[in-house]
C-alpha cells in the first residue's frame, strides 16, 4: 500500500536543463547515472545526431540491459548554481523525464532529504533549498505502477518542459 505522508514520496523536482524548465525529475541517491529520456530530450529541440554513442550497455538492477539513445552533456541548473552534467539518453517509456543521481548531486554538493522533500546545496550567497512536488511524485508513482498496458504507453504531458521566459 502506498502512502501518501510527505516523506514516503520519492523526491520529484523541477530544474533547468538546456534552458528548459523541466518537471518531473527523479533525484535519485542509487543512481550512478544521470539519465535523460527521449521524449523529453526530443521536446527540449535536440536533435538524435547530437547524441554520442555508448559503448557499453546499462546494466538495470534485475540485471537486464537497457536500451541507450547515446549520451549527452547539458548544463542543469539549480538557483545560481550550473553544473555541465553528462546524461545517458534512453529511448523509454518513463513517467520522469529525467533521473539525477551520484554525479549531478556529488559536484552539486547536494543532500537530497525525502523526508523534507527538500534538496539542499551550498551557494555563495549561503544554502538553497529546493521543495519537492509532492503531487507529481504521487502522479509519477501512479503511473510507475499502473498496469502494462499503461505503463507502456510514454508519458510526457504538453506542461512539463518549458522553454527559457
Amino acid at each position: 500500500m502506498y502512502l501518501s505522508v510527505p516523506h514516503s514520496n520519492a523526491l520529484v523536482i523541477t530544474l533547468r536543463i538546456a534552458n528548459y524548465n523541466v518537471k518531473q525529475i527523479l533525484v535519485d541517491t542509487g543512481s550512478l547515472a544521470d539519465i535523460l529520456f527521449m521524449q523529453p530530450y526530443l521536446k527540449m529541440g535536440l536533435k538524435p545526431s547530437s547524441l554520442e554513442p555508448m559503448r557499453d550497455p546499462l546494466i538495470a538492477f534485475n540485471g537486464s540491459q537497457a536500451v541507450l539513445a547515446g549520451w549527452i552533456t547539458l548544463p542543469v541548473r539549480a538557483g545560481e548554481e550550473t553544473i555541465l552534467t553528462e546524461f545517458i539518453v534512453m529511448d523509454l517509456p518513463s513517467p520522469y523525464n529525467a533521473i539525477l543521481g551520484h554525479t549531478w548531486l556529488g559536484p552539486m554538493n547536494a543532500i537530497p532529504s525525502t523526508y523534507h522533500q527538500k534538496l539542499c546545496f551550498l551557494t555563495s550567497h549561503g544554502i538553497m533549498e529546493i521543495q519537492g512536488d509532492q503531487s507529481v511524485a504521487r502522479r509519477c508513482y501512479a503511473i510507475a505502477t499502473s498496469s502494462k498496458a499503461k505503463a507502456k504507453k510514454q508519458h510526457g504531458g504538453e506542461d512539463d518542459i518549458h522553454p527559457k521566459r
